[in-house]
């Protein structure tokens, strides 16, 4: 697979073409490039061959249903949640795979063995607010080739594992390995058109190497260089950089142009001859980054780092840092995948009380299409775990224990924190009217009879991303419910937008 990455090489198209001023701060950052086919939406759920996969306000299919619908020029978006893998993603060209900015970044997950979990063989790709994890001993994250990769995750936890292959630009991204012969970076490209990161923070812990560049010799087509151009990052290794050689001349070279970087020096190795070279443009730091906690997987920045505004703007560099802040607040770009944020001063008087999770305004904010559509929640299942109970002897309408003996157990899934309105209504005989249910009246008996269900009460449920688990006692406003049958729906909201497609369900009443 990586030699194929690598013979696309000179055919590679330089994916980054259009830039936009940012006036504030008189200089250029690579804009995206705009898809030009369909947007399609999956979700998380396993196996789903059913659900929307052009609707974003529906329940999407699953991944591998809108995989199969994916062709060159689309946006693939993935709503949050984890997606588990057993097979290479293989993406055609001019495919932007993306979670949705401001939601949980999708986690892809699974064990695929020397192999990519999102590869594209066709080059020009880009891979956007994503967390992809390879979890088998010789697995690599994903392989960029020529195209972009930003806002990104991505860890490779196998004793032989590789984080990631760039052939064209990685950005405000996070690359994670902890294998003994494990390699976070593998990048190259040519002279003039090297692989290149920007603003990335990359850890090879255990003993592996940080970005390892080499020249490799490609069978009857002889040698091959690859070069790679590393600006504004942090990186970790043992060692740090690796650039390595392959033949006696210029084209099996392998060569690091290294400028505004946090890199020990210490850490920066070449092997294999005279051409194979790491060279300081300048403004690198010797190792002297302070992140939080490495350990942790917190790689922020203290205050106290000296890499805050310590980086440098070019025509590669991105406009939002890994978790889509600002890319730029004090002076200058800070190196590394995060910006530092200062915190707020504190203001005078007592501070706001905090919303719940899924609460009203300051709960968090609707995520939005790539056209700009603000997506409400989105409702994946409505299931109980007994739909013929009886009502519990005394409290509210929600357990606070799912695990209560009372009621019936309630299971629904959400792709993003939102208050839950349980609406519960009563089945009532009515007569159909011009194709309606509507209340039936005397005088009504030789009407076609139909079943309608009248709001009983309802109440509230602070919910999560994903799984949400609570327990139906039965009672509604102080009182418990009469037999009979009911229907449950259920329906979300982030504070004031929109409101999510209702799910139902029916239960009944028991003496």
């Amino acid at each position: 697979m990586f030699a194929l990455s690598r013979a696309a090489k000179p055919q590679k198209r330089v994916v980054v073409a259009a830039s936009c001023a940012l006036a504030s701060l008189g200089a250029l950052f690579v804009a995206p490039r705009p898809a030009s086919g369909k947007t399609i939406y999956a979700g998380p759920q396993a196996g789903a061959k059913t659900g929307s996969c052009t609707d974003a306000t529906a329940i999407p299919c699953g991944l591998t249903t809108a995989l199969a619908k994916v062709v060159a020029g689309d946006t693939l978006v993935l709503l949050p949640g984890t997606y588990e893998r057993t097979a290479p993603i293989n993406l055609p060209a001019d495919v932007t795979m993306t979670g949705i900015l401001g939601s949980q970044r999708p986690l892809l997950t699974g064990s695929v063995a020397s192999d990519s979990l999102v590869v594209s063989f066709s080059g020009d790709i880009t891979l956007r607010h994503l967390h992809l994890r390879n979890t088998a001993s010789s697995g690599q994250a994903a392989s960029i080739g020529s195209g972009l990769g930003e806002q990104l995750v991505l860890e490779a936890t196998g004793a032989s594992g590789t984080g990631v292959y760039v052939g064209g630009l990685l950005r405000d991204s996070i690359v994670r390995v902890n294998g003994a012969s494990a390699i976070a970076v593998r990048a190259g490209g040519s002279t003039a058109d090297p692989g290149r990161l920007r603003n990335v923070t990359v850890i090879a812990a255990g003993g592996g190497t940080g970005v390892r560049v080499a020249g490799f010799l490609g069978g009857a087509t002889g040698y091959f260089d690859e070069h790679a151009d590393i600006r504004n990052s942090i990186v970790r290794g043992a060692p740090a950089l690796l650039a390595q050689a392959a033949g006696g001349d210029t084209s099996g070279a392998g060569t690091i142009a290294l400028a505004r970087s946090d890199v020990p020096v210490s850490g920066r190795t070449t092997a294999g001859g005279a051409f194979a070279q790491i060279t300081d443009l300048g403004g690198n730091l010797d190792g002297s980054a302070l992140l939080t906690d490495i350990a942790a997987g917190d790689l922020r920045q203290l205050a106290a780092s000296p890499t805050i505004n310590a980086g440098a703007i070019d025509g590669f560099t991105g406009a939002k840092d890994v978790d889509g802040a600002a890319r730029v607040t004090g002076a200058t770009i800070d190196i590394g995948a995060h910006e530092y944020v200062p915190a707020p001063p504190s203001a005078p008087g007592p501070a706001p009380a905090p919303s719940a999770p899924g609460g009203g305004p300051g709960a968090g904010t609707l995520p939005v299409t790539p056209s700009g559509q603000t997506i409400p929640p989105v409702l994946g299942r409505l299931t109980l775990g007994v739909r013929r109970f009886r009502t519990a002897p005394r409290g509210a309408s929600i357990a606070a224990s799912p695990h209560a003996p009372v009621g019936t157990l309630v299971i629904y899934d959400a792709s993003v924190a939102a208050r839950a309105t349980i609406g519960i209504e009563r089945a009532r005989r009515g007569i159909l009217l011009g194709g309606r249910c509507r209340v039936a009246r005397r005088g009504a008996a030789r009407q076609r009879t139909c079943t309608r269900f009248a709001l009983v009460g309802s109440a509230q449920h602070a919910g999560v991303a994903g799984t949400n688990r609570f327990r139906l006692t039965g009672r509604v406003g102080g009182r418990a419910l009469r037999p009979g049958r009911y229907r449950l729906v259920v329906t979300a909201r982030v504070g004031d937008g929109p409101r999510s497609r209702p799910l139902t369900a029916r239960f009944a009443i028991v003496p």
